[in-house]
């Protein structure tokens, strides 16, 4: 399991821990994909990120990653799901979940199709 270390916001496990895992032929189970919940509610007052309140050059990240989110009438949630689960060293992902509405958001957020131009641009 690794927590909080492949996200859209922080992806130093993609450099050489995510390719090392592919060369062992294993997955893994990615946790704090969200990154304490910036990345599924956004950059609202208060946002945290990494368990801390947001510093501003995170709460810059994430309107940078929002506007493109807009364009392409994705959710951030959406985008940072579907980003995790794009690696092909995942097997699974654990997300911190507060009630049955998270689950049902987060089982549709796992079935939106991200456009590639969406990662092409972020």
């Amino acid at each position: 399991m690794l927590a909080g270390r492949y996200s859209l916001l922080d992806q130093s496990a993609g450099l050489e821990f995510l390719p090392f895992i592919q060369e062992q032929s294993a997955e893994l189970i990615l946790g704090g994909v969200y990154g304490s919940g910036i990345l599924a509610a956004g950059s609202k007052s208060g946002a945290l990120y990494d368990y801390k309140p947001a510093d501003k050059d995170i709460i810059c990240q994430v309107r940078q990653i929002e506007k493109h989110c807009d364009e392409h009438l994705i959710s951030i949630g959406a985008a940072a799901l579907n980003f995790v689960l794009a690696h092909q060293a995942t097997g699974a992902v654990l997300c911190g979940l507060q009630s049955v509405d998270h689950v049902r958001e987060t089982l549709a957020w796992s079935q939106t199709k991200i456009p590639q131009a969406f990662w092409d641009a972020i």
